[in-house]
């Protein structure tokens, strides 16, 4: 009997493997806003997927130097991302990373 290699993930399938964990960890318990893919990677068999994404915190934003906007201070969102180490073949989770 000859021996198979394993098929990898796709990109897409990694990408879905990550925001099922992404889910699973963060969705339930936040109020998470503004999910978007940052980044993928593959590396020696595993997916490196970067999930950014907002909690519900903000910050002011410093004006800039036009002379209008000198009066208008502009709350803005902390955005926060999270990287999903997901073995290529499985699709299991390896590692959350905080980026």
């Amino acid at each position: 009997m000859a021996l198979t290699q394993a098929k990898e993930l796709t990109p897409e399938e990694a990408v879905k493997a990550a925001m099922k964990e992404f889910d699973r960890f963060f969705v339930t318990s936040n109020q998470v806003a503004n999910v978007l893919l940052e980044e993928l990677e593959h590396s020696s068999e595993k997916w490196m997927v970067t999930i950014g994404f907002d909690l519900g915190r903000t910050k002011m934003r410093q004006p800039n130097h036009n002379a209008l906007a000198i009066f208008q201070d502009e709350i803005v969102p902390i955005r926060e991302a999270r990287r999903f180490i997901i073995d290529s073949t499985s699709g299991e989770l390896l590692k959350i990373e905080a980026v």
